[in-house]
């Protein structure tokens, strides 16, 4: 990597930082943001759900036949009633309050049922128990892509991205926006490319620009996920 204080790798193939000090602090910028949407949960739902089913799995082999029906039984349980509420939830947000008032009794049977599921889970034992809790966590990760309303989001996943970066593989999937601009300023500032010139000053501009704008947005994402 040729310039950066928070990490020690840069990809071969990448274009050097630019020479120009206003433009290298516009790459670090973007550098960092995408280095935030590689580690941001949002971005990594695959990843995140692979390591829920892992766990679930391992915890599943440690169980006899009967208790692992039985958690089978009371992770669908959860799951169904959880759903319920995520309906009636996304609703209400959609239409306000009028329109899911006479979904209350539903509302808190789900409640009611979930909750005993999980005192249930717990006297299965601690692997059990585990597998349940695993399933509810995938069950809510899975949950994420929607937002209030229900509707996807349409953020994309970077799973297989982060796993290449950290691995100090080649990168053979798509970037994350920032740092498509990031390589595009780096490979314009590219000593022998003709274009540098004439890029320089819009260059900058632009790169600013982008910059700000994409730090309202990844801080939207990242806030309002969290929130949810």
């Amino acid at each position: 990597m040729k310039d950066s204080d928070n990490n020690d790798w840069w990809p071969p193939q990448w274009p050097d930082w630019p020479q120009d000090p206003n433009a290298r602090k516009v790459v670090a910028g973007l550098f960092e943001i995408g280095m935030f949407t590689l580690n941001a949960p949002a971005s990594l739902r695959k990843a995140r759900l692979a390591q829920a089913d892992d766990r679930a799995q391992r915890n599943l082999c440690f169980t006899s036949d009967p208790i692992r029906q039985k958690a089978k039984d009371l992770v669908s349980i959860w799951q169904t009633n959880a759903l319920i509420q995520f309906r009636i939830r996304w609703r209400r947000n959609r239409d306000g309050l009028e329109a899911v008032k006479h979904w209350r009794p539903q509302w808190y049977t789900a409640e009611f049922k979930m909750r005993k599921a999980e005192e249930e889970a717990v006297r299965l034992g601690v692997p059990a128990y585990e597998y349940f809790m695993s399933q509810m966590e995938h069950f809510l990760i899975s949950q994420e892509e929607k937002d209030e309303k229900g509707g996807y989001h349409g953020i994309p996943d970077y799973s297989e991205l982060r796993r290449q970066w950290y691995s100090r593989e080649q990168i053979t999937v798509p970037l994350p926006w920032a740092w498509d601009q990031m390589l595009q300023i780096c490979q314009q500032y590219a000593p022998n490319d003709p274009r540098v010139k004439e890029a320089r000053s819009g260059v900058i501009k632009f790169g600013i620009n982008t910059l700000l704008a994409l730090v309202g947005i990844a801080l939207t994402v990242f806030f309002g996920l969290e929130c949810t």
